[in-house]
């Protein structure tokens, strides 16, 4: 009670030093709500206007987005200082996004007869933009001041990654052929740890991930000796009780840690497993990038697990390791299961079982919010169309036409899915 009176005594006696400091909060948000909202409405009108930008513009505008605030002001400062302006940008930085992309979607989801109507009436394009789209999309982009759009396009969001991007554009192809409109931002810095958080507040629909992954960094669980299909419930169960997601599905492939060898030397040595390796080491030259061979739980822990004592170990630049297995320098290196040089069959490379099941699986599924299931109907029936559809080989072979061949993703992921009969040629 008597802390209760000293605060009221506080306010009491500095009460205009109080409310001088609210009025000055009321300023700064006002003034980035008026900066965020103007720029985040001529950006939204200008992409409409032309489409091919809008996932580029829209690209930038969640880069900015995902950036930690610490971090951002930490940008900001050198350039702008301590204080009110600084403030000022940060909190319009972060309003941009949601208010550009809901102008977008607003002015780019209008009933096209109303459209057609207006023309019909001799309105000139500034007309219809003035009088008709922008009044009739008002209440969409108003809804980024406070939660997300309720229609529109199905947001996609990948991370930077080859695999992520052409399983991207697989989703949306799949998507549209079912009739759905979407919107794919690729790249997302960070992955998982930034992702998760968008989605949770509903800038994003679904993004391709992984189940060690949501398993490890979104549920902190220990991944090490966890079935796969009790992983899976279980990842299903908690997202469902924890941020009102699901997991749709599992494409087929696993991108997780291997050994890889030459196909030569696994015929010479008759090399299926990694246990193999074991008896012939000793003969075998290891080579793999820094930071695998440094981490307790990349090369100390294989070659404790399996008993292997090379005849040497070689740190090697990851951009450089494939070439250096091929040409001999080395004999076994580490990879992942859908590295782009492992779906070239001219390479001459094969992956060695993981016989003692030593690394953890990252098979790969959609992440998808309860609440975009529930706006569109038939969305999880299209998402289960990816169910089982992509092997580890085949998932190699599409890396390496997007990363070694400059083959278009979305080219890559239609051709795929027309082969696979997914999608009509």
């Amino acid at each position: 009670m008597e802390l209760v009176q000293e605060i009221f005594a506080l306010y009491r006696e500095r009460g205009g030093w109080f409310l001088g400091l609210l009025w000055d909060h009321f300023l700064l948000s006002g003034q980035a709500i008026l900066l965020s909202g103007s720029i985040g409405l001529l950006l939204g009108i200008f992409i409409a206007q032309r489409p091919r930008l809008a996932p580029a513009v829209m690209g930038v505008c969640n880069v900015l987005y995902t950036i930690p605030a610490i971090s951002l002001l930490g940008i900001l400062i050198p350039f702008t200082g301590i204080g009110n302006k600084t403030a000022v940008i940060a909190l319009t930085i972060y309003g941009v996004m949601p208010m550009v992309r809901n102008t977008y979607v607003g002015l780019t989801t209008l009933d096209p007869d109303i459209l057609e109507a207006a023309d019909g009436m001799g309105s000139t394009a500034m007309q219809t933009l003035l009088r008709v789209k922008l009044p009739m999309a008002a209440g969409l982009s108003l809804s980024a001041c406070g939660k997300p759009a309720a229609a529109g396009p199905v947001k996609i969001a990948t991370k930077p990654m080859t695999e992520q991007y052409i399983l991207g554009e697989m989703l949306g192809l799949i998507l549209e052929d079912a009739g759905f409109q979407v919107e794919i931002t690729k790249g997302i810095g960070g992955g998982t740890n930034n992702i998760h958080p968008a989605m949770e507040k509903g800038e994003f629909d679904l993004y391709p991930e992984y189940t060690s992954s949501g398993w490890v960094m979104v549920l902190d669980h220990d991944a090490v000796g966890v079935d796969d299909q009790e992983m899976l419930a279980q990842l299903k169960e908690e997202y469902q009780e924890k941020f009102q997601m699901t997991w749709v599905g599992l494409y087929g492939f696993n991108n997780t840690f291997a050994v890889a060898v030459r196909e030569e030397t696994a015929r010479q040595y008759g090399l299926t497993t990694t246990s193999d390796l074991a008896k012939v080491a000793g003969e075998l030259n290891f080579g793999g990038n820094p930071d695998y061979i440094e981490r307790a739980d990349g090369f100390a822990l294989l070659a404790d697990t399996y008993g292997l004592a090379f005849k040497s170990v070689n740190d090697i630049d990851i951009g450089l390791k494939y070439q250096a297995l091929q040409n001999g320098d080395i004999d076994v290196t580490n990879a992942f299961t859908t590295d782009a040089q492992l779906g070239n069959a001219a390479a001459g490379l094969v992956t060695l079982e993981d016989d003692l099941h030593l690394q953890v699986n990252y098979f790969c599924s959609t992440v998808v919010r309860q609440d975009a299931l529930e706006q569109h109907p038939g969305l999880e029936d299209a998402l289960r169309k990816m169910d089982g559809l992509l092997s580890d080989g085949e998932m190699a072979h599409l890396n390496y036409l997007v990363e070694v061949e400059g083959a278009d993703e979305k080219d890559v992921a239609r051709n795929f899915l027309v082969e696979k009969g997914v999608l009509k040629g």
